[in-house]
């Protein structure tokens, strides 16, 4: 008689185990098919305008095109160019290989959460678990990507607590490390001493290895000391509405 409340705990346990595990794998199954009805439904948008363009602005499209390609060829020559030369330089001089990095073109579909305007759900993407990726756009670094563990691509934007790089400030060139706080950005661990002021420009520093240096991020708006570093409020280029279609930039491939 005494095993039977043991036999019935077991159960429950067991029950409880189950239903865990089917309410995870629905909630995934339920978000893959979420995501690829906001992607037809921004597919179907594109189709639309690109039909409209064919049809009715042709000409126009058609010489913008050529453009576009004649100084995308040109661009990319004159970067061969230059890597030709930079490999030389380092083989002269025994240094590792250049290792250029590949932007993709990725495009966020929705909010994760409600009121959150600093995450956002991304498009498929082939990343590698646990590595940040740089998120572009319009020039100006606006935040930072990675894979979920339901293998989905979240965007965590400037101001999100998730958000860090290492950028330079100012004209001296000062070292900070980006990161978000009640959805401000915020650089931290800026040495004492260091010469910035505000209204100082705010880039990339290329020392974290997601994105290259020199990308703009944004202006010193405030400048604090505590805990024996420098603390500066920035404002940035980017804004984090209205995004649509970023680059996504992974410096672990080689192309």
């Amino acid at each position: 008689m005494k095993s039977k409340p043991l036999f019935f705990f077991v159960l429950f346990l067991v029950g409880l185990f189950v239903f865990f595990k089917v309410d995870h794998m629905l909630r995934g199954g339920v978000l893959a098919i979420g995501d690829r009805v906001k992607g037809a439904v921004f597919d179907t948008q594109e189709w639309l305008v690109q039909s409209y363009q064919t049809y009715f602005d042709q000409a126009a499209t058609i010489e913008e095109l050529r453009e576009q390609v004649h100084d995308a060829t040109q661009i990319r020559f004159e970067r061969d160019e230059l890597r030709s030369e930079l490999e030389q330089i380092l083989r002269f001089y025994n240094l590792p290989s250049f290792t250029s990095s590949q932007f993709t073109p990725i495009r966020s579909i929705s909010y994760v959460e409600v009121g959150n305007y600093d995450r956002v759900w991304l498009t498929d993407y082939e990343g590698e678990e646990g590595r940040l990726y740089g998120l572009v756009s319009g020039g100006y670094v606006v935040g930072v990507a990675k894979m979920t563990d339901h293998e989905r691509m979240v965007g965590y934007l400037n101001g999100d607590s998730l958000c860090s790089y290492g950028v330079f400030i100012g004209k001296s060139r000062s070292l900070g490390i980006i990161r978000g706080k009640n959805h401000q950005i915020l650089i931290d661990f800026i040495p004492l001493g260091s010469e910035i002021n505000v209204g100082d420009e705010v880039v990339t520093n290329g020392m974290d290895d997601v994105f290259f240096a020199e990308i703009p991020v944004g202006k010193v708006i405030k400048i604090h000391e505590k805990n024996g570093f420098l603390s500066a409020e920035i404002e940035p280029y980017a804004k984090n509405y209205g995004l649509g279609y970023m680059w996504l930039l992974d410096r672990s491939k080689d192309d």
